[in-house]
């Protein structure tokens, strides 16, 4: 049997986190995943995929965006701090992974940020607040 998981953004670049901002435990995914055809390796991966809530979620690093068509941006100045996601003008027909030497452990400590995030969109009213949202957006470890 097939297994089948909602697959969503993960922010794996450094950003500032507000004061609500809450640390979660999140796990390496113990089954296979493949995107576009190519399998995603997670044991040497410096950036692997997480598992938090049932919910699987994607590295953001400039590469892996790409991958996925996406681009992130991140705004700050005196009236907001948030990060862009949006469509990529280019996208990557493969995934380079980055690697590391020694493996991964089984699970990391996460945050959940607590600054606003935006997808496909810059009107303030329509960005994301992971204080409301079921699935969270911008995890970041």
């Amino acid at each position: 049997m097939k297994k089948h998981f909602f697959l969503t953004a993960l922010l794996c670049v450094l950003v500032p986190s507000s004061a609500w901002a809450m640390d979660v435990k999140a796990a390496i995914p113990t089954f296979p995943v493949v995107l576009n055809g190519q399998q995603m390796e997670n044991t040497y991966n410096q950036y692997p995929l997480l598992v938090y809530r049932n919910i699987t979620y994607f590295p953001m690093a400039y590469d892996y965006a790409r991958f996925l068509k996406l681009k992130a941006n991140w705004h700050e100045n005196a009236r907001m701090r948030a990060l862009f996601v949006g469509i990529a003008e280019n996208a990557a027909t493969e995934l380079n992974l980055y690697k590391t030497a020694s493996p991964n452990k089984s699970v990391y400590t996460a945050t959940i940020p607590g600054y606003q995030i935006a997808l496909n969109t810059v009107d303030a009213k329509q960005f994301l607040d992971n204080t409301k949202e079921e699935y969270v957006s911008g995890l970041s470890w």
